[in-house]
């Protein structure tokens, strides 16, 4: 059979693994068509590197490699090399979302491995096709392709992780916990499991035990710049800004192209005052990854600050086309409708954040001022309702601005002086808090301020 030299340069670009195998079995000459001689060498398994994960799907790529590992299985005789053509052919036609060629290509390959008792190829396979999944998203193939390896290799904890993931995506969060738990216990310096561990803790709102896990991942791995990035991230949720800083710096380090570091240090430094410093961190953020929402809400966010209120709602407006579930972006959407007197925009806004949201207690302080703005007393103590039992685990001053926007201005005062006493807030701001507008004409409220506020400094 005669194969031509560019057949030949095609193989070994596209499949150098097979190549290999080819070259050192047939007697490949170097000019004109090329004879195969049947010199073979004894049947070995084989295992190639796939190539499953790819940042760009390219359509045409994939299937002029279908048709060429078609064109290679017509060249083979040798099982193992066929069984790893098929699970290959298997994996491009499950990127073209293509399911039911895919399903009858990895079975081929399946009965190939079984027939020759390939136990490690048919470990092998389970892994790829799970690796297929997580890429394209489909967690129930995921836990239901890891429960069928676990049967085989119980011992490996990198299924377990995998399977850890698949349940976090579909919200089952216990169990994703209870399989990390597992994986740990099999291998307790896989910094993978810990960081995914941080990544469920968080999602159930213990950013304490968080920030533990995610610590831990880095004792494992110091260079894992996504552990630091979720320790700042965990950090800043905790309040401790400057050390969500220099994790996020860290981060950094060890990956400098990171768009979640740079959105983690846009908020530490947007915390701090630093809002020049907070927008070129957010612009660097979107610039590595277009398409992160919560950079663009950040530039969002820092666009406001800086006074540029339109600009803001453009950048806002993209974090919200990326992810229309985003409730920070919707919420702060709000905040930069109603500086533009906006009101009703700004209502709709409000109101869809705490839509994907409803436990956001700051939003519904909004929210109350709003309705009770625009004359809609009775949505003002439905919501003023609503989150009573939220607003208790939020600061003084926040809780100082629910009771002054639902009517309580005695609460509201008494709270607001904790808060100047404990420096959450400067009187200052205070002073010019939307969230105060129903009690600003009180003299209490200003006999307050100028108390603690003679040099414009927090609490002083």
């Amino acid at each position: 059979m005669a194969v031509s030299e560019y057949e030949i340069r095609e193989i070994q670009k596209h499949a150098p693994d097979l190549y290999r195998y080819r070259s050192r079995t047939y007697n490949l000459k170097s000019k004109g068509k090329i004879e195969t001689k049947p010199i073979f060498s004894e049947s070995k398994p084989v295992y190639y590197k796939l190539p499953i994960f790819e940042e760009k799907i390219d359509a045409d790529a994939i299937r002029d490699r279908i048709k060429l590992d078609e064109y290679m299985l017509g060249t083979i005789t040798d099982d193992y090399n066929k069984s790893e053509i098929f699970m290959d052919i298997a994996v491009s036609y499950y990127k073209l979302d293509d399911l039911d060629k895919g399903d009858d290509y990895s079975r081929k390959s399946m009965h190939i491995k079984e027939l020759l008792n390939d136990e490690k190829g048919i470990i092998l396979n389970y892994d790829r096709l799970i690796q297929v999944f997580l890429f394209k998203t489909q967690y129930r193939k995921v836990i239901q392709l890891s429960s069928k390896l676990l049967k085989l290799n119980p011992t490996t904890a990198s299924t377990y992780e995998n399977l850890a993931e698949a349940y976090r995506m579909l919200g089952q969060i216990d169990k994703s916990l209870e399989c990390l738990d597992k994986a740990i216990e099999l291998d307790p310096q896989a910094a993978r499991s810990w960081f995914n561990m941080g990544l469920a803790l968080d999602d159930l709102g213990r950013k304490d035990e968080a920030l533990k896990a995610f610590e831990k991942a880095i004792e494992t791995d110091p260079e894992d710049a996504a552990a630091w990035a979720n320790n700042g991230y965990a950090l800043y949720y905790l309040g401790r800004i400057e050390e969500s800083l220099k994790a996020s710096e860290k981060a950094i380090e060890f990956d400098p192209q990171a768009a979640e570091a740079w959105t983690n240090k846009s908020s530490a430094l947007a915390q701090m005052g630093r809002i020049k410093e907070s927008l070129e961190a957010s612009e660097k953020a979107v610039n590595l990854n277009p398409k992160l929402a919560m950079a663009w809400n950040n530039k969002g966010s820092v666009l406001y600050d800086l006074d540029r209120a339109e600009e803001a709602i453009e950048a806002l407006d993209r974090a919200i086309e990326l992810d229309p579930k985003l409730a920070m972006a919707w919420s702060n959407k709000g905040v930069a409708l109603g500086s533009l007197g906006r009101m009703e925009d700004a209502l709709d806004a409000y109101e869809k954040a705490i839509e994907h949201d409803p436990k956001d207690a700051i939003t519904y302080i909004a929210l109350v001022r709003l309705y009770r703005k625009l004359g809609r007393e009775a949505d003002s103590i439905e919501a003023c309702k609503a989150a009573r039992d939220l607003i208790e685990t939020e600061s003084e001053y926040n809780r100082a601005c629910f009771e002054a926007v639902c009517g309580s201005p005695d609460a509201a005062l008494a709270l607001l002086r904790t808060a100047l006493e404990n420096k959450e807030e400067t009187a200052d701001w205070a002073r010019r808090d939307p969230d105060f507008e129903f009690i600003r004409d009180d003299p209490r409220f200003a006999a307050l301020l100028d108390e603690f506020s003679p040099d414009g400094e927090m609490g002083a």
